[in-house]
């Protein structure tokens, strides 16, 4: 699965709008709104804010794990 699909799952489960998670991340909504359609990769630092905006770690994102488990 990619990240941004991940990235949107992620942020569903946890009932946070793109606007909650950009406020919480200091990521702009376009950018997160990018990323989770495909249209932008985040950078390491980006993709950290948003792990501690989501409460999970890099390595959700980075490897195979099952979001249903996190």
């Amino acid at each position: 699965m990619r990240l941004g699909k991940k990235l949107k799952l992620m942020r569903e489960k946890k009932g946070m709008t793109l606007r909650e998670l950009s406020k919480l991340s200091k990521v702009s909504i376009s950018h997160i709104s990018d990323i989770e359609n495909g249209r932008n990769d985040p950078s390491i630092t980006v993709l950290g804010r948003i792990c501690a905006a989501l409460d999970t770690s890099v390595g959700v994102f980075m490897m195979g794990v099952d979001l249903y488990e996190c």
